[in-house]
């Protein structure tokens, strides 16, 4: 079984007077002339770049929690059914250390830790399968050493599978958590257009569903998002806003 990874940069953010600001890392060292970060990343074998993969992750995580704040001072926290769920990210609970992190994550079928591609705040692991499908890479996100956020990149083996497997992978959500909380589709993928397909790749089309986790007594719910990278891969994300937020302030605190 073949199976890719990619790097994703973490997120780094600014505090706005109109609410949270998140930019990529990247963009912010090109738009003051410091050419990218050129170290090798995950997967540097697909059609495209870390770098993109970056940006685009970035543009989900900026949306996502602006979503999220402007949610919550217009209409407050609400607990629902689903109250108290996605507390972990495969099985490892918020805020577990790195070193218990790697060693959950090694216990899995087939899953090696790709040292080269990981740092003081992400880890990377290729190989497993998490669905029933291959996984290109697992990303797992720590702040101040505990963990936060987590990602299972998928990456389908044909360009007619990538809509598919996105539609699938709704209908399991749905199953399980209900209709999403929110969701962008610029498209109908039940129709597995070639040319939709064409249009994600060149950033003309959108296409992600995401689910909020109201946690007991917190402000901030957690979050579930599925979505499609630049219409190559298949990404779920699972976040523990409360910490992601805290996190975005003390970078802010420290730019200052």
């Amino acid at each position: 079984m073949v199976t890719l990874g990619f790097q994703r940069d973490a997120a780094v953010a600014n505090h706005g007077a109109a609410g949270i600001t998140i930019r990529n890392d990247e963009e912010r060292r090109t738009q003051q002339g410091t050419p990218p970060d050129s170290r090798g990343r995950c997967g540097a074998r697909s059609r495209v770049s870390a770098d993109d993969r970056a940006r685009f992750r970035m543009k989900v995580i900026m949306i996502i929690f602006q979503q999220i704040i402007i949610l919550v001072l217009l209409v407050g926290c609400s607990i629902s059914d689903k109250s108290d769920r996605l507390n972990d990210f495969l099985g490892i609970p918020w805020g577990t250390s790195r070193e218990m992190a790697k060693e959950v994550m090694l216990k899995r079928s087939g899953t090696i830790f790709a040292e080269s591609e990981s740092d003081d705040t992400t880890m990377c692991f290729y190989g497993g399968e998490s669905f029933g499908k291959a996984v290109r890479a697992y990303h797992l996100y720590f702040t101040d050493g505990k963990l936060y956020s987590g990602s299972i990149d998928l990456h389908p083996a044909t360009n007619g599978e990538v809509l598919l497997t996105y539609l699938e992978l709704k209908k399991r959500f749905i199953n399980e958590y209900g209709i999403p909380d929110k969701q962008k589709e610029t498209f109908d993928p039940s129709k597995n257009s070639m040319k939709d397909l064409e249009d994600l790749r060149n950033d003309k089309g959108w296409l992600q569903a995401s689910w909020d986790f109201p946690v007991s007594n917190k402000v901030l719910k957690n979050g579930l998002i599925l979505l499609v990278i630049k219409g190559y891969d298949i990404s779920v994300m699972y976040v523990n806003t409360e910490m992601g937020y805290a996190r975005i302030l003390k970078k802010q605190s420290t730019r200052k």
